[in-house]
């Protein structure tokens, strides 16, 4: 009797999965469309020119301290303001939270893998931070750089065009820095 039932359960079970088979077969699958206009490209374009003028310091410059707030700032409110500028304010929100805590928990989980006697210079923490500024860098632009879709009549009833360009430039000793745009 148990054999039998067995036998029976196994049948049922393979006739289940021919029979969705076929269906699966007979079946186009669905079309990707994309929710909104994706302007990803603006914002690795920002982390791009942050990551050059980093290095640029980091190999040129005497002095580096004085370069690292103006830097700092430009990674952690560059990217949100073009989020600003494309009217998603949440993911503005967003990215700057995750530029903030993405790099000290990356640092943290690559000095552990490192080991207690490590922790503080090793190469696995700086290794963590930049896997963690690399993880921020990636969600802003994959996943939160989307125009939201709207009605075109709500999309009118928004604030102005806004638009804003971070800069940042220096000779020898002297470094400025500033927004400009327009309102």
């Amino acid at each position: 009797m148990a054999l039998r039932t067995t036998l029976c359960a196994t049948g049922t079970f393979f006739v289940a999965m021919l029979v969705s088979r076929v269906s699966l077969a007979q079946s186009t699958p669905p079309e990707f469309e994309p929710e909104g206009t994706w302007y990803g490209w603006q914002t690795l374009a920002m982390d791009g020119a942050v990551a050059l003028s980093t290095v640029s310091v980091l190999t040129m410059a005497e002095d580096k301290d004085g370069y690292v707030l103006p830097l700092l700032a430009w990674y952690v409110v560059g990217v949100p303001i073009v989020h600003a500028v494309h009217r998603n304010g949440y993911f503005a929100a967003a990215s700057v939270g995750m530029r903030l805590l993405a790099p000290p928990i990356g640092y943290a989980i690559g000095a552990s893998l490192g080991g207690p006697a490590s922790f503080p210079g090793s190469d696995e923490a700086g290794y963590g931070l930049l896997v963690g500024i690399g993880c921020a860098v990636l969600v802003d632009s994959l996943v939160f750089a989307w125009e939201p879709l709207e009605s075109d009549d709500a999309r009118l009833e928004l604030a102005p065009s806004v638009w804003a360009l971070p800069a940042l430039g220096g000779h020898g000793p002297m470094l400025g820095g500033g927004v400009s745009g327009a309102f």
